[in-house]
């Protein structure tokens, strides 16, 4: 299953954003993202797709 550069910078990105957020006690650790992308990737696959879009990622996130 293929995800783009682009999609792995996006879900780094909201993944920092949990460690400097207000509201945020805890933020997410780098196994978040590990593991978020592992979740884009399987609803994609369920859903027929052969990417990961950014779309799976924000519906997730």
């Amino acid at each position: 299953m293929s995800i783009h550069q682009d999609i792995i910078d996006y879900i780094v990105a909201c993944v920092r954003q949990t460690r400097f957020h207000p509201d945020v006690h805890t933020g997410a650790s780098p196994r978040t993202g590990v593991k978020l992308s592992r979740l884009a990737r399987a609803l994609a696959l369920v859903r027929g797709e052969n990417f990961v879009s950014i779309d799976i990622v924000k519906e997730i996130f």
